[in-house]
């Protein structure tokens, strides 16, 4: 297992800072027995860990670790009702996310001081913000898109900003609220790809 851990960090460190620190995490999660779960296995973390932070369905360039460096601040713009609900559920996993990365992860006390705008907002209205939030070419990915997450790198793939949009009525009716919550926030801290084979 240690050996394998060495080779793919020799393939991949070079150029990707953090990259050894990130995937030394899974090596925290110690023996496998034969009655743990599939996602218990450190084979299976470590081969997770690069499907969703080294590869990106929209990205010609994989292999890039994107990481904050920063304290992250979360500024939660309500455009539709249920304010407290959204706030109650973004909150409870923004602390779960600061609980297990060890980074720091809160509210923001005003939108000027956050470098993460998450929006609840009617389906309808997804467009209009795809392209005020995160450009046009983002508006190409929304077919077939539910909720909606960017991130802004610079040229040492630190995560400098981060966009979510989230269409509380569309999400709400096909009973995807909080899964989308959940993506999409742990998504921004540099988790980027969508992988069938990573579960739960």
């Amino acid at each position: 297992m240690i050996r394998s851990f060495s080779r793919i960090a020799k393939k991949y460190h070079h150029g990707r800072p953090g990259f050894l620190w990130l995937v030394s995490m899974c090596l925290l999660c110690g023996q496998v027995t034969a009655d743990q779960e599939h996602w218990q296995n450190p084979d299976y973390l470590l081969n997770s860990f690069i499907e969703i932070a080294m590869k990106n369905e929209h990205d010609p360039d994989p292999g890039r670790v994107r990481k904050w460096t920063a304290p992250v601040t979360v500024w939660i713009d309500h455009q539709v009702a249920e304010q407290d609900l959204h706030t109650r559920l973004v909150t409870l996993h923004l602390n779960d996310l600061a609980r297990i990365t060890g980074h720091p992860i809160s509210l923001a006390t005003s939108e000027s001081h956050a470098n993460v705008i998450v929006v609840f907002a009617k389906f309808q209205d997804m467009a209009a913000l795809t392209r005020q939030l995160m450009g046009g070419k983002a508006e190409s990915i929304l077919h077939g898109t539910l909720c909606l997450g960017n991130i802004q790198t610079d040229n040492r793939y630190v995560i400098h900003h981060a966009s979510i949009i989230i269409p509380a009525d569309q999400a709400r009716t096909k009973g995807k609220l909080v899964s989308c919550i959940t993506e999409e926030l742990t998504q921004m801290l540099g988790l980027v790809n969508d992988s069938e084979a990573v579960y739960p």
